[in-house]
Order: C-alpha cells, then structure tokens, then sequence
C-alpha cells in the first residue's frame, strides 16, 4: 500500500485554480491511496515474448500483486527464463506463477477462474 498527500499551499497553482486556493486544493489535503488489486491473470502473445512477459510481470509484481503467468504456447522459453530470475532474485513462493498451456485451454481457465481479480490478454483470440 502507497500514499501520496498533497496539501494546499506553497506556490504551485494548478492550471485554471481560482485565485486564492493554492494548488486548486482550498486548504484541504488530498489523498491518494494506492492498493494491490490482488491476484493478476497475465496472457501474453508469441511475438515479442520476453518484452511481454517482463512489461506484464514487472507491473503486477511492483504494484504488490500476485502473478500467474500463461505465455504463448508457441515460444515458452521466455518466461520460463523469468520465472528462473524471479526465483533466483529470492522472491516469496506463490507470488509469481507459471502457466504452460495451450489458449484456448489454459488461456481461458486463467481469464475466468474466480480467485483471479485481473486478466491482462495480449493477442487475437
């Protein structure tokens, strides 16, 4: 969980703030909770693997959520690399999954299983 507070004062005015309130924020304080959504289902394609697979990954992972993984069947061997350096970078287990399987199959238990909160899809189909 993340905070940002803003209040208002100083010389920062937002574009179009009336005069007289700092920011645009009348005095008051304002803030922005940030929470992990929980458990991210991550489907990506074959084309660009290992940017998929990290671009994904690394988002769901940085915003404090799990991740269960399902690459294209046609090149796996990306993120089963991942999953390597992720295990070797010491993170919990059950925090980063994977999932090989084929897309219509594998791909489409992950999208509608209930426990998942979150499904990022990157291709046809």
């Amino acid at each position: 969980e993340s905070e940002f507070v803003a209040a208002g004062g100083g010389g920062v005015r937002a574009p179009g703030a009336p005069p007289g309130r700092p920011g645009g924020l009348g005095g008051r304080a304002t803030r922005i909770l940030h929470t992990p959504i929980g458990v991210c289902g991550l489907i990506t394609p074959w084309n660009w693997p290992m940017n998929q697979v990290t671009l994904k990954a690394a988002y769901a992972l940085a915003a404090g959520c799990t991740a269960v993984l399902k690459p294209s069947e046609f090149a796996p061997l990306s993120a089963t690399l991942f999953a390597e350096a992720v295990d070797a970078a010491g993170f919990p287990r059950g925090v980063f999954n994977l999932v090989h399987g084929n897309g219509l199959v594998a791909g489409a238990a992950l999208a509608s299983h209930p426990l998942v909160d979150m499904v990022s899809f990157t291709g046809s189909n």
